[in-house]
């Protein structure tokens, strides 16, 4: 098999307590978990999530995926006396990339990917001070700790400007197997679902047809698409029930930040919608 072959695993790949091999890349359709096992690929790693635990590794070329949870609280007692960190090998990602939306770490599982910079994530968390004490925990893009970034939050927890946002990864990775985007911005790895063959799909009218591409070409902030719907909506004044319904559906799945409910609500109420 050449190094430019790909593999497509149709669904979730666990690797728990043996070794995995692939040549050329590997595009896994689903979930990555790695628990106490070693997987490589000689090319990249796609995948929706990627989560190693235990005495773990994995190693290819090029790593991208939505999230990456990395657990290395063990990797400590795995370092020989001398403290050197080349060679050893329990709970660590070899990669000479890594590309992901949420990455958390704990320990240093990432540690030399992350030294060199090839770690490109919109949002870094880190649990231990082992890498550096004076990082902060979230790296990168400050902005994106709002609530409007992440859908997929612990309940109970409300966003601090200068602290993380504490993510339920269950509820991440239950939501990106399910075919949905748990984040205001486009996955980069997308979940492609079979679906059953039908007839034709219905042709949408043209109206609603604009009017998506109105909100394709706006994706955001959320607050932002909300202050300009009532310019947009006037154009529907005489549009039929049919399409106002259409045109709901596709506000409320482009504004769905809790935040925002009362008010996307209050407003579409006052313009008869």
């Amino acid at each position: 098999m050449s190094e430019t072959a790909e593999t497509v695993v149709p669904g979730d790949l666990l690797v728990r307590k043996r070794k995995v091999a692939y040549e050329g890349d590997l595009h896994v359709n689903g979930w990555v978990e790695i628990i106490e096992g070693e997987l490589a690929c000689t090319g990249a790693l796609t995948c929706l999530g990627l989560t190693i635990e235990g005495r773990a590794e994995l190693r290819c070329r090029e790593l991208v995926a939505n999230v990456i949870e990395v657990d290395a609280r063990n990797w400590l007692d795995a370092l020989p006396p001398d403290g050197a960190r080349e060679g050893t090998g329990p709970t660590m990602v070899r990669a000479e990339r890594v590309k992901a939306r949420v990455v958390h770490t704990v320990q240093l599982g990432l540690a030399d990917i992350i030294a060199r910079g090839d770690l490109e994530a919109d949002y870094y968390q880190h649990d231990g001070n082992e890498l550096n004490p004076s990082w902060d925990y979230a790296k990168g893009n400050r902005s994106i700790l709002q609530r409007d970034y992440f859908e997929a939050r612990r309940e109970d927890e409300e966003p601090v400007d200068d602290e993380p946002v504490l993510l339920d990864f269950r509820l991440l990775r239950k939501t990106l197997t399910a075919g949905d985007n748990p984040f205001t911005r486009a996955l980069l790895v997308e979940r492609h679902v079979r679906k059953p063959t039908a007839g034709p799909a219905p042709v949408r009218p043209p109206e609603v047809a604009a009017f998506e591409r109105w909100l394709d070409a706006h994706p955001g902030p959320q607050r932002a698409t909300l202050e300009a719907l009532d310019a947009e909506l006037a154009a529907f004044g005489d549009a039929s029930a049919e399409v106002r319904a259409a045109v709901r559906k596709l506000i409320v799945r482009a504004i769905k930040s809790p935040k925002l409910k009362p008010e996307l609500d209050a407003r579409l109420a006052r313009l008869g919608w």
